[in-house]
């Protein structure tokens, strides 16, 4: 699978998720508001966790424009998920450090194709969680954190495990998830979708993780 550009070297500004009305921790979830995305089923995996202590204080933003799951707005009503920030459309741009300043990056897609955002945010570091469901394994790889999404109680723990994590587990598991996304890089460099047509940027390294709020 292609990814822009802008991921192989991504560039990070903290001020971008103030721009939004985030502020604090949050949990990045991007993709279009559709059912096979699972959105609903996150949501309520994330109220679950109101009353834990590494959870309290922790957003939940969408991003994607609406699908066709007209009710999901008459849904966020009725479950009162005052802490559920969904963006709408976000300019590109904007994405690399929505993703690296996540506490969390999560897919519970039900089904994917590839899930280009999970290899997106694993290119910009990111502390990434994906269902065990189709593609994902596979593109999150092994030593990812995985969870069935079929079960309410399974997306909450995998995220209660990613946001338990020490400012040293996190690091280590960013650095894991840049590795390997690399790993694609490397592979969509030596083998080109369009031969002839190399990927335009030099390759580097996002490994080196600057300290930022994010890690606290």
């Amino acid at each position: 699978m292609p990814i822009h550009p802008q991921y192989w070297q991504p560039a990070f500004k903290p001020g971008v998720p103030a721009t939004y009305g985030i502020h604090g921790r949050y949990v990045l979830c991007v993709g279009t508001i559709e059912p096979r995305k699972n959105l609903r089923r996150l949501v309520k995996a994330m109220a679950l966790l109101e009353n834990e202590e590494a959870a309290r204080g922790v957003t939940l933003v969408i991003i994607g424009q609406q699908g066709w799951d007209a009710g999901f707005r008459d849904f966020l009503s009725q479950q009162d998920a005052a802490a559920v920030k969904v963006l709408g459309f976000v300019p590109g741009d904007h994405l690399p450090s929505l993703y690296h300043y996540a506490s969390a990056v999560i897919c519970p897609s039900l089904y994917e194709g590839f899930g280009l955002p999970v290899m997106e945010a694993m290119c910009c570091s990111s502390v990434v969680l994906a269902a065990d469901t189709s593609s994902l394994p596979e593109v999150l790889g092994a030593g990812g954190i995985l969870f069935d999404p079929r079960r309410i109680e399974a997306i909450a723990a995998a995220l209660l495990r990613t946001l338990s994590m020490s400012p040293e587990e996190a690091a280590l598991y960013r650095m894991r998830c840049r590795r390997r996304a690399e790993a694609h890089l490397d592979r969509l460099e030596r083998e080109p979708l369009l031969p002839g047509l190399p990927p335009e940027p030099a390759k580097g390294s996002a490994l080196d993780i600057p300290a930022g709020p994010w890690l606290v």
